[in-house]
């Protein structure tokens, strides 16, 4: 398998002054370059510290799909509060097919993305993460179905999820084995931006 990316942020222990992490830190790792408009923010320092020491012992662990900057502010915010993050890194596939092979490749793809959440959970929980309390956290289908083929959700948070928006979307699940609501066994809280009168 080819190696993954991992985006994690934890509680740390020690911290040196010089490793402040600034908006460009997130920028640089970031496919494409980022979002151009924080490009004049690059120097502002962030909360996290690059390589600090890890605070002893094991902690809630929250486990999703990471696919921009936003993540960064969230991951910061709930490791000052305790929570391990581990975000797997999108690897950005291009899909070039249409119709209902499209669909297919891209249920593929999302397939991939929750066993890799899988392999990052079960490394994490080998050191520093906590097996009885896995969250999940995130806005795709990748998360969605890691909560669904994993026995270790305990929890499922959704943001904008397209899980909730029809159209092509439905197409998609077709061909994704572990999309099967009726395993849902962990409480999902969705927060949608937006109003959506079907909910």
């Amino acid at each position: 398998p080819q190696p993954r990316e991992l985006h994690v942020w934890y509680p740390a222990a020690s911290c040196a002054a010089d490793a402040r992490m600034t908006v460009g830190d997130y920028i640089d790792t970031e496919r494409g370059g980022g979002d151009p408009a924080l490009a004049d923010l690059r120097d502002t320092p962030m909360r996290a510290y690059r390589d600090a020491a890890p605070l002893a012992g094991r902690h809630p662990l929250l486990v999703g799909r990471h696919s921009g900057g936003t993540w960064a502010l969230q991951g910061e915010y709930l490791a000052s509060h305790g929570y391990l993050i581990v975000m797997v890194a999108s690897r950005g596939t291009r899909i070039t097919a249409t119709g209902d092979e499209r669909a297919r490749l891209i249920a593929a793809e999302y397939e991939r993305m929750a066993t890799e959440m899988e392999h990052a959970v079960a490394h994490v929980v080998t050191s520093a993460g906590d097996a009885a309390r896995v969250g999940v956290l995130g806005s795709g289908i990748a998360p969605m179905l890691f909560a669904l083929r994993s026995d270790r959700a305990r929890a499922v948070s959704m943001q904008d999820s397209p899980l909730f928006s029809g159209g092509p979307t439905a197409d998609v699940l077709r061909h994704a084995p572990s999309w099967q609501p009726a395993r849902m066994r962990a409480p999902l809280l969705y927060t949608p931006s937006t109003a959506h009168d079907d909910l």
